[in-house]
């Protein structure tokens, strides 16, 4: 890419139209089939010119080959870049009754800290989290983006959603309203010209649970996946859904310090 490019990158908002106008062109297959279509037109005129240069210094073989490359290479990029606008990698890892310690914003135990990993071009918004087995005690529960990532839930931190219980001890809120994006790193190439590749990297963001004040009882092996989250593509409008039935207690640990 060249300066320009990676400073459009670098932009959130040059970023984000970019890539709509980009979903746009590509999530219709006849976009893809007139290109080709222009492409084999193009070729065709111009095929029996190559034919008849006899200076050419390449043979007609060559020429035969290299045209096809090229015609697979832009069909190529354009699967490839709707997939890569599309898809996203998620990672869920919950940890479970965090010591009021950790908590300077009301002081109390954190029921659950989730530590979400995303890697996506395109913008990611939580549109579902269900947690199973918090308190049935608290009526009421809220969740906090951990902004300023120190892991201690304090007065930095906000507020994302907050809402009664349904359902008998699961958490289940929707509609978060953290957009998660994932970073973008450019490594320079070893040219003279300023020119770099950008790369989309994996992106940590935290998330904490509060629920009363009771601790979370140790979830079933058996009961399903302890914590689910459904990611909506602010982009292509489809989820992508993670899961994790493995988490750590914290709890179990604290009269071990």
């Amino acid at each position: 890419y060249n300066p320009l490019v990676q400073r459009i990158l670098k932009n959130p908002e040059y970023l984000e139209q970019r890539n709509r106008t980009l979903w746009e062109y590509l999530r219709d297959d006849r976009n893809l089939e007139e290109d080709l279509a222009w492409y084999d037109e193009k070729y065709d005129r111009v095929r029996l010119a190559f034919y008849q240069d006899t200076t050419k210094r390449y043979p007609n073989s060559a020429f035969r080959r290299t045209a096809r490359e090229t015609r697979q290479v832009i069909a190529e990029n354009f699967r490839g870049l709707r997939d890569l606008l599309q898809h996203a990698e998620v990672g869920v890892l919950p940890r479970l009754n965090l010591a009021a310690s950790h908590n300077t914003r009301t002081f109390t135990p954190i029921q659950a800290a989730i530590d979400i990993e995303v890697k996506a071009l395109a913008p990611q918004r939580i549109s579902r989290l269900e947690i199973r087995d918090l308190p049935a005690a608290a009526p009421t529960a809220a969740v906090y983006q951990d902004i300023n990532r120190n892991g201690t839930l304090d007065v930095s931190d906000a507020l994302v959603w907050q809402g009664p219980r349904t359902g008998h001890t699961a958490l289940v809120a929707e509609n978060l309203t953290p957009v998660l994006r994932s970073d973008l790193v450019t490594k320079p190439e070893p040219t003279e010209l300023g020119l770099g590749r950008t790369y989309v990297t994996s992106t940590a963001y935290r998330f904490f649970v509060l629920a009363g004040s009771e601790l979370m009882p140790p979830a079933a092996d058996a009961a399903g996946p302890a914590v689910t989250i459904t990611l909506r593509n602010t982009i292509t409008g489809s989820d992508e859904t993670a899961a994790s039935a493995f988490l750590t207690d914290e709890a179990r640990f604290a009269d071990r310090a």
